[in-house]
């Protein structure tokens, strides 16, 4: 015979296993919430800018650190270069390849003058430049002896 206690008992029971369920699925979705939360800081907090260091190729004595800032979607490049002893404008590219196997210039940037470079906004991104990798910083002799580098800094692997 059954009593009122096995009566209460049952929706008691089923009361139970319900909050048990839908409190697993609400801490499961927590947890894929932060998932989610750190990736998106992860993606937000990316650095915007990155340093190349530059150093000599042939004992040229040519050292110096480009600069590649992302901005409003373009990235600005600044170079500043030491042991330039003529007036020569340094035409200064990013290559394909590295600084061991440099391969064509993908992108011209505007030459070395007085030991400063300060390209224009290029039309592209870290993001995009990350697509293109392995990428140097070449800088050439002169206008009139581009197939001579005197300075190179491979850029770093890009997120």
């Amino acid at each position: 015979m059954k009593t009122k206690t096995d009566k209460n008992f049952l929706p008691l029971l089923a009361t139970v296993i319900l909050v048990i369920v839908f409190g697993f699925i609400f801490f499961q979705r927590k947890i894929k919430v932060w998932e989610y939360y750190e990736r998106v800081s992860r993606a937000l907090n990316r650095p915007t800018t990155i340093e190349i260091m530059v150093t000599e190729v042939d004992m040229s004595g040519i050292t110096g650190k480009v600069v590649l800032t992302e901005l409003d979607g373009k990235l600005y490049v600044t170079g500043k270069f030491h042991g330039i002893t003529d007036k020569l404008a340094k035409p200064v590219a990013i290559r394909k390849g590295n600084c061991n196997d440099l391969g064509e210039p993908l992108r011209w940037l505007s030459d070395v003058i007085n030991g400063e470079s300060l390209s224009p906004p290029l039309r592209t991104t870290l993001s995009g430049l990350a697509i293109e990798m392995p990428l140097a910083i070449a800088v050439q002799s002169s206008v009139r002896d581009s197939n001579t580098v005197v300075a190179c800094g491979n850029v770093p692997p890009l997120r």
